[in-house]
């Protein structure tokens, strides 16, 4: 008996797991900016270390369904600064060093409210993370319309 409820506990509990995980990244669940679904524009993709940068880079030129360009913090103050223009901003980010890994997450942020949205958190022993970037890049065609797949997953 006790080994039937604990079974069921188990798939209920996967199941519910991997719901969750499907839908974290979304407006809906305010990881990503209500009013970038109707953004045409220029996405800016803050520098981070070059290693890190050259891997978003190549993943956004081969996954993500629009414009974007990686800006230093000098270029956002100068080249980029008009935040009607260019509204958001996605950092990046170390958010955690734990035994087992490190947590990394994205940050959106809306230049004109000021507002910040944040990533589901993903663990790795790899900087960076392939599978939080893919997911966060899916979950930003998804939001804008331009994602037609059918699974969440990647």
């Amino acid at each position: 008996m006790f080994k039937n409820i604990f079974l069921v506990a188990s798939c209920l509990f996967i199941v519910g797991i991997n719901n969750i995980t499907a839908q974290k990244n979304s407006v809906a669940n305010k990881r990503i900016d209500p009013e970038f679904p109707e953004f045409k524009g220029v996405l800016l993709i803050h520098k981070n270390k070059r290693s890190i940068t050259e891997k978003l880079k190549n993943r956004f030129n081969s996954s993500y369904k629009g414009k974007f360009q990686i800006v230093t913090e000098e270029e956002l103050n100068t080249t980029y600064k008009e935040t009607k223009t260019y509204p958001f901003i996605i950092y990046y980010t170390r958010v955690a060093v734990l035994s087992d890994g490190t947590d990394y997450q994205f940050e959106m942020k809306n230049r004109v409210t000021g507002k910040s949205y944040f990533s589901t958190k993903a663990a790795s022993e790899f900087i960076p993370p392939h599978p939080l970037i893919n997911k966060y890049i899916k979950a930003l065609n998804k939001a804008r319309g331009t994602d037609t797949t059918e699974s969440e997953d990647d």
